[in-house]
């Protein structure tokens, strides 16, 4: 009964779309950023941008469902011995590194920070007369726009 709750907690886990979204995402940069190619038609602002509506949704999603699995989650665990003791052999597991359950469930939302900061450290160091400048500033604004639909 413990193992169905947990089961039901944790699904469905919309990570397939946030994967998607990224692997498509680093595709195309490597794609725009491939040797070879000419450094002033460098233009990823416009990669995140046409990125932007994917992410909002899927990381809207996410953070529902983050919410009512997190919750369920600690309901469960303390509730419940064996959900506790699966919950403490998970976070023992070398692959979760010093990760508690509840951290390894917000991962993916810190990813959306770490590529708004990545957007930005790029928009401050494109000059405004590049062509990537505009792109990478409205780029920035759809992810602030996303973290902020997301909270």
């Amino acid at each position: 009964d413990d193992v169905r709750a947990l089961h039901r907690a944790l699904d469905p886990l919309p990570a397939e779309d946030l994967l998607a979204i990224s692997d498509a995402l680093i595709a195309q940069l490597a794609a725009r950023t491939a040797p070879g190619r000419d450094p002033a038609a460098l233009l990823v602002g416009e990669v995140f941008e046409a990125a932007a509506p994917k992410v909002l949704e899927a990381m809207c999603s996410w953070y529902d469902w983050h919410e009512r699995a997190d919750s369920e989650l600690r309901r469960l665990v303390a509730a419940s011995p064996a959900t506790r003791a699966f919950v403490r052999r998970a976070e023992d597991d070398a692959r979760c590194g010093d990760n508690q359950a509840s951290s390894l469930l917000i991962a993916p939302t810190q990813r959306l920070v770490r590529q708004l900061l990545f957007i930005q450290r790029i928009g401050k160091t494109t000059p405004p007369d590049h062509a990537d400048h505009r792109p990478l500033r409205r780029a920035e604004e759809r992810w602030v726009a996303t973290l902020e639909a997301c909270n």
